[in-house]
C-alpha cells in the first residue's frame, strides 16, 4: 500500500484498552496518525474503507485474532506491513506470524522506542520510490 503524502496512517488492533490507549500515544507523539479498533471485523471494515499504511496488531484477542488479521491482510492487494504484537511465550505463534507475512513480532511490554523504531523502519522500506 502507498504511503499517504501527509503523517502515515497506522491501524493499531488490540482488544485491551490500555494497551490500544498507549499504542495511539506513543505512535502519535511520534509523528504518525492512528487509528484504534478493538477487533479483527473492525479492523477490516476500516482497511476496506480507507486503508493505512502500517497495521499494528496484538496476536491474542478473542475471537478471531492477529493470525486471522494477518492472513486477510496478505490476501488483498498491495497488503501494508502488519507489525504483531504478543504477550505469549509460544514460539509457534510467532513462528506463524512471521510466516503469515507479519514483518515483525514484537513482545510485550513492547518498549515506546522499540516500538518506534520498528514502525519508522518498516514505513522507510515501504515508501514509495
Amino acid at each position: 500500500m502507498a504511503l499517504s503524502q501527509t503523517r502515515p496512517r497506522i491501524l493499531v488492533v488490540d482488544d485491551d484498552l490500555g494497551s490500544r490507549t498507549l499504542t495511539a500515544i506513543v505512535l502519535t507523539e511520534a509523528g504518525y496518525s492512528p487509528t484504534c479498533v478493538a477487533t479483527v471485523a473492525r479492523a477490516l471494515e476500516r482497511l476496506e474503507r480507507s486503508g493505512a499504511d502500517l497495521v499494528v496488531t496484538d496476536l491474542l484477542m478473542p475471537g478471531a485474532d492477529g493470525l486471522d488479521l494477518l492472513r486477510a491482510v496478505q490476501a488483498g492487494p498491495d497488503p501494508p506491513p502488519v507489525v504483531a504484537m504478543t504477550a505469549s511465550d509460544d514460539q509457534v505463534l510467532i513462528e506463524t506470524a512471521l510466516e503469515l507475512g507479519a514483518a515483525a513480532v514484537l513482545r510485550k511490554p513492547i518498549t515506546l522506542a522499540r516500538l518506534d523504531a520498528t514502525v519508522s523502519a518498516l514505513l522507510r522500506d515501504h515508501a514509495p520510490v
